[in-house]
């Protein structure tokens, strides 16, 4: 383990930001989606033929049928908007719609998860918008808040005035394309194929769930009615992959309305951070579904298909393909999340939804916790080495023993000094130099978790030159799952002998080795259960309260030290 220690001034403020600092880093990962038709698990909202399934309400405009196309008109003597909106209820879905809207002046749009409610505004309709603006403008596309529900008022949720790309997609006068994605919070829009709004509704009051999909004739002035044309309405659900930061396993997924009639898929990563080895992907081929087989497997790129009977994923359906994500390191605690999603119903190749949850194990410093021992060891994870100044192992519930604690300090680094120390507190804190952890290095902590205790601890580590302290992760797991799968089994016993005196793949104890010391640890966790991965909690307001205290804790520990 790389204990080097190197001078480095730090100031009396840096010490308290320390013990104050939070940092939560969050991304919003924006998934790729690009206009699609010939959709098999999908549903045309129009029959091409007449208006069932539809409702006029709001003003006095008309609907009519011609070839393909819904038609509407607005009347001179409307003074309010009108709806052709759908007798379903939708929630989470894909739209695909044709418009075709000639007069500059003019305005119109598509209701999302929209509603009239007799007891609100006379039953004016409400709901999201995503608007067709033909004017000088230019924010066909846009996301606007129509009518005003109970608990919002109509208002721009997403304009373009800061997307020109999105802009200058629409073409007067011509048909485009317009797609929405509208998935719990989230809703996406793009015209022509260019990104054009993506908005999070955080506000749970006025957060809409379903409602029925609408086509909008706005009100006009104009002597002359005023036509907008609508084709090609289709809703489908996309398949979303979730990326589990923590394991690497994803997993195919359904949450929309609709099923999803999978006859083959691929998963991509430009960087190159799939695994494609047996023991990793396991794909609908190893599963056993008949006459799917493998068309790639690299590092860059998995993809399976079926000449066969499609797989169904219906919504809420989840199918896992094995533990094919190991991300590249950017930085540390930064790593690449570039994986794509392409699948096809039998048509065209489509792209999915791409969604990462869990925590960093792989890029970040790591608090391993036996919950049977209660033995903890600090590891960095990360392939890159890292300067550490200070850190902080902290429990709302009171679950750490103070007792048991082996401090940097017990263990006789140079230049660290020890602060809080109590069953909701430890801390440490180097002054003036740092520890530099080189990759895969690990510290022994001493067995610092009560196993009778609430599962909450919290790791907060601080850098060279950082001002505020970072997130670390928590992982539950037995010492001896050396293979990180949450089971001690014979794996582990095979990881432990191609790592003795070698490396330090399997070392159980902390002690930068693997040696006969961890083959104990294996032969006496062999026959227990596998433990579950915890997530650090994210900080609350005691936990802050909590550091407050070591704020002024800490200081006093160096100043009496000092006299």
């Amino acid at each position: 383990m790389g204990g080097v220690m190197s001078k480095r001034r730090r100031t009396w403020r840096t010490h308290c930001l320390f013990l104050r600092g939070w940092y939560v880093a969050a991304t919003l990962l924006a998934a790729s989606v690009t206009p699609c038709c010939d959709v098999r698990g999908a549903v045309s909202l129009f029959n091409g033929v007449d208006l069932t399934g539809w409702t006029k309400l709001g003003g006095d405009a008309t609907y009519s049928v011609d070839g393909d196309a819904i038609v509407g008109l607005s009347d001179p003597a409307s003074t309010s908007n009108t709806f052709l909106v759908t007798e379903n209820s939708w929630g989470d879905f894909a739209l695909d719609a044709d418009f075709w809207i000639a007069d500059p002046s003019f305005n119109s749009g598509i209701q999302l998860r929209s509603a009239s409610l007799p007891e609100h505004n006379a039953g004016r309709v409400f709901g999201y918008q995503a608007e067709i603006d033909p004017s000088t403008r230019a924010w066909t596309g846009g996301l606007y808040f129509e009518g005003g529900s109970p608990d919002r008022p109509a208002r721009w949720l997403d304009d373009l005035s800061d997307n020109p790309a999105a802009q200058a997609a629409f073409v007067l006068g011509v048909w485009n394309h317009l797609r929405v994605v509208a998935k719990g919070t989230r809703i996406q829009t793009w015209i022509n194929g260019v990104a054009a709004a993506d908005y999070v509704d955080d506000d749970p009051a006025a957060f809409l769930s379903s409602g029925f999909i609408g086509l909008q004739v706005h009100q006009s002035s104009s002597a002359t009615p005023l036509e907008v044309r609508w084709r090609n309405l289709v809703a489908s659900s996309l398949p979303t992959l979730r990326v589990n930061r923590a394991t690497g396993e994803v997993q195919l997924t359904s949450d929309m309305d609709l099923p999803v009639e999978l006859r083959g898929y691929s998963i991509g990563s430009p960087s190159g951070s799939l695994t494609p080895s047996a023991d990793r992907w396991q794909g609908f081929a190893a599963a056993g579904e008949p006459a799917w087989s493998a068309t790639a497997a690299d590092a860059t790129l998995l993809a399976e298909a079926t000449a066969a009977a499609a797989f169904i994923l219906n919504n809420g359906d989840t199918h896992s393909l094995g533990r094919v994500y190991a991300p590249k390191a950017l930085s540390f605690g930064v790593n690449e999340e570039d994986l794509t999603l392409q699948f096809s119903e039998g048509g065209p190749s489509q792209a999915g939804l791409v969604e990462y949850f869990g925590p960093n194990f792989t890029n970040n410093l790591v608090l391993f916790v036996d919950p049977d021992t209660g033995e903890a060891i600090l590891k960095n994870t990360s392939p890159l080495s890292v300067p550490l100044t200070g850190y902080s192992i902290t429990s709302t519930a009171a679950s750490l023993a103070p007792e048991h604690w082996s401090s940097l300090v017990d263990q006789s680094f140079v230049g660290w000094d020890a602060g809080a120390e109590s069953a909701t507190a430890l801390a440490e804190l180097s002054p003036h130099g740092e520890l530099t952890l080189a990759a895969g290095d690990a510290i022994a902590l001493g067995a610092v978790y009560s196993p009778q205790g609430a599962a909450d601890l919290m790791l907060q580590f601080l850098l060279a030159d950082d001002e505020r302290m970072r997130v670390g992760a928590v992982w539950y797991r037995r010492a001896a799952d050396f293979n990180l799968d949450d089971d001690v089994d014979g794996v582990d016993l095979a990881v432990w002998q191609a790592a003795f005196g070698v490396s330090a793949a399997a070392d159980a104890n902390g002690d930068g080795a693997s040696d006969g010391a961890d083959l104990l640890s294996w032969q006496r966790q062999y026959a227990g259960a596998a433990a579950d991965v915890q997530v650090a909690p994210e900080p609350t307001a005691a936990a802050q309260s909590l550091c407050a205290v070591m704020a002024v804790v800490i200081p006093w520990h160096y100043s009496s030290r000092l006299r």
